[in-house]
């Protein structure tokens, strides 16, 4: 699909068509990147300490209870 008709395609999409088709793209993009940051618990390639990972976490939590609120 070229982008004329992409366009054509969002101009006539409704909000709820819009927001299916923009959160499958987003939560995909969610999961590739959680995947990419599994790569990191290689401790073949990567050195960190018990606690570099838990603030790692600590900061994904705190992202995901601040988008549940709004």
């Amino acid at each position: 699909m070229g982008a004329e008709e992409t366009k054509k395609v969002q101009d006539n999409e409704s909000k709820a068509d819009k927001f299916v088709r923009l959160g499958e793209y987003r939560v995909n993009k969610v999961i590739d990147a959680i995947c990419r940051l599994e790569n990191l618990s290689n401790r073949t390639n990567y050195e960190y300490t018990q606690e570099q990972v838990e603030a790692m976490f600590s900061i994904m939590r705190s992202e995901e209870h601040t988008s549940e609120l709004q």
